[in-house]
Order: C-alpha cells, then sequence, then structure tokens
C-alpha cells in the first residue's frame, strides 16, 4: 500500500466530473463532495519476479487506519474468489 499527494483539481470531461473525493461505495455524485487530495493505492508485488500490479486506487482527503484497513480487507476479500494467493 501507498499514499501520495495529489492536486486538488476537478475535470468534467462530458460525461462526468473528476476529481472529488471517491472511496468505491456508491458515492453521491453530488457536486458538494470536496476536492480529493491524496490517493490510497493497494498493490499485490510478486514474490517471486518483479512486478507489482494496481488492484485498487482511492481518492480521498486523508484516511483514519481503521478506513485504510476496511479498504484492504475488501479488496483481499475480492481477491480471494478469484483465486489470488496473497502471502502476507
Amino acid at each position: 500500500m501507498d499514499g501520495m499527494s495529489i492536486r486538488q483539481q476537478a475535470e468534467f470531461d462530458g460525461k462526468e466530473v473528476h476529481g472529488p473525493i471517491n472511496l468505491g461505495f456508491n458515492e453521491s455524485d453530488d457536486d458538494s463532495l470536496p476536492s480529493a487530495k491524496e490517493a490510497f493505492v493497494l498493490l499485490l508485488v510478486c514474490m517471486k519476479s518483479h512486478w507489482k500490479l494496481t488492484i485498487g486506487y482511492f481518492l480521498s482527503n486523508g484516511l483514519s487506519s481503521c478506513q485504510k484497513q476496511t479498504l484492504m480487507q475488501h479488496c483481499l476479500s475480492l481477491l480471494y474468489p478469484n483465486k489470488v494467493n496473497v502471502v502476507c
């Protein structure tokens, strides 16, 4: 997992606005959501080879450790039924 600062900016691509907080859990398309200033990224890293795979990224204004734990558990629960062997 990794967290990184991002530029606060909202952009409209003709269909939807990109830039507000988005944790991926059926958030409303409300224009009142603030712009995200941080991205929390979850990666799979191969132990026997040299590759990394992004499995999710979440735009936020800062996450607590409990929120990060919930997001990690959700991602792990999606990997297990697809036969992805997560060691640690």
